[in-house]
Protein backbone atom coordinates (compact mmCIF):
# COMPACT_ATOMS: atom_id res chain seq x y z
CA UNK A 1 0.00 0.00 0.00
CA UNK A 2 2.90 2.02 0.92
CA UNK A 3 6.05 2.82 -1.21
CA UNK A 4 9.13 2.04 0.59
CA UNK A 5 9.95 5.81 1.47
CA UNK A 6 6.81 5.66 3.50
CA UNK A 7 5.45 8.40 0.84
CA UNK A 8 1.72 6.67 -0.16
CA UNK A 9 1.34 4.61 -3.05
CA UNK A 10 -0.35 5.40 -6.24
CA UNK A 11 -3.55 3.28 -5.46
CA UNK A 12 -3.55 5.27 -1.95
CA UNK A 13 -3.50 8.33 -3.95
CA UNK A 14 -6.04 7.35 -6.60
CA UNK A 15 -7.98 6.58 -3.69
CA UNK A 16 -7.39 9.70 -1.62
CA UNK A 17 -8.46 11.85 -5.17
CA UNK A 18 -11.26 9.37 -6.09
CA UNK A 19 -13.55 9.19 -2.83
CA UNK A 20 -14.07 13.05 -2.32
CA UNK A 21 -14.67 13.75 -6.26
CA UNK A 22 -17.31 10.46 -6.28
CA UNK A 23 -18.61 12.21 -3.20
CA UNK A 24 -19.00 15.78 -4.52
CA UNK A 25 -19.93 14.52 -8.44
CA UNK A 26 -22.78 11.78 -7.18
CA UNK A 27 -25.75 13.56 -7.91
CA UNK A 28 -24.81 15.85 -10.81
CA UNK A 29 -23.22 12.32 -12.48
CA UNK A 30 -26.67 10.30 -11.38
CA UNK A 31 -28.41 12.91 -13.18
CA UNK A 32 -26.24 13.16 -16.63
CA UNK A 33 -26.15 9.21 -16.72
CA UNK A 34 -30.00 9.35 -16.49
CA UNK A 35 -30.39 11.85 -19.05
CA UNK A 36 -28.21 10.11 -20.98
CA UNK A 37 -29.54 6.77 -20.61
CA UNK A 38 -33.07 8.52 -21.08
CA UNK A 39 -31.99 10.02 -24.45
CA UNK A 40 -30.49 6.40 -25.47
CA UNK A 41 -33.82 4.07 -24.57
Amino acid sequence: MFDEDGSPGPFLKVLLYAVPALAIGETPWERLTVDVWGAMA
